[in-house]
Formats: structure tokens, C-alpha cells, sequence
């Protein structure tokens, strides 16, 4: 598995140059533009990491955005079954601007990928 960067820059040209010579030297490479979308980028990675654990073990995944200083945390509270797929309930708890916030979120597995669901598809 390759190493992953996201870049954060604005500069389209400049962006290309930096992915290039990162994908060169091995790394896979994301870009976006803003800081917003890097802050979601890096929580829905947390997201994944944590969805793929093999067992639930209460432990947070962190992450944080050293340009913007948003930051949380996302655990696994619990792995259950729904419609014969294979379920997980994460909390997700975010900081941003001086605001704190907790939100519970449902991802089941469909056709070998993690998808958000909302209650009434459970």
C-alpha cells in the first residue's frame, strides 16, 4: 500500500507540479482547493480507517487540519447486522471554531464498500 498526501492549494499549475512529483516518488495523491474540503477529506479518512477495523474496540481515530485547526475524532461504538449487511455505528466528534459537536452516524456495507445510511435504511 502506498503512502497517502493530500495537497491544499489553490494553484492549479502548482498543484499538478506537487502531484507529480509525489506520484513519482511513490505516494498516492490527493488534491483539493479549499481548507473546508480538506477538513472533510481527512475526517471521512478517519471514517474508513475506523470502518475497517476488524473488531470494535472503542478507540479513536483522530485528525486535525493544522491550517484551518479543525479537529475531532471518530470511534466505533458497535458492529451489528441489518438486512444481512454488515453494519457499524460511528461517533464522530468534531471542533472547529471554537464549537465542539457529536454526531452518531450508521455505515453498512454494500457490495464490498462502506456506505452512509440513514435510519430508515437500517
Amino acid at each position: 500500500m502506498k503512502p497517502r498526501i493530500l495537497i491544499v492549494e489553490d494553484e492549479e499549475a502548482l498543484a499538478t507540479l506537487l502531484r507529480y512529483n509525489l506520484e513519482k516518488e511513490g505516494f498516492e495523491v490527493e488534491t483539493v482547493v479549499r481548507g473546508d474540503e480538506a477538513d472533510t477529506r481527512l475526517m471521512m479518512e478517519s471514517a474508513y480507517q475506523a470502518l475497517d477495523r476488524p473488531t470494535v474496540d472503542n478507540q479513536a481515530i483522530g485528525f486535525e487540519n493544522p491550517n484551518t485547526r479543525h479537529r475531532g475524532d471518530v470511534t466505533v461504538l458497535r458492529a451489528f447486522d441489518s438486512r444481512g449487511r454488515t453494519c457499524k455505528e460511528l461517533q464522530v466528534h468534531t471542533e472547529a471554531q471554537g464549537r465542539k459537536g457529536d454526531n452518531k452516524l450508521y455505515f453498512c456495507s454494500v457490495e464490498g464498500k462502506w456506505r452512509l445510511v440513514g435510519d430508515s435504511q437500517l
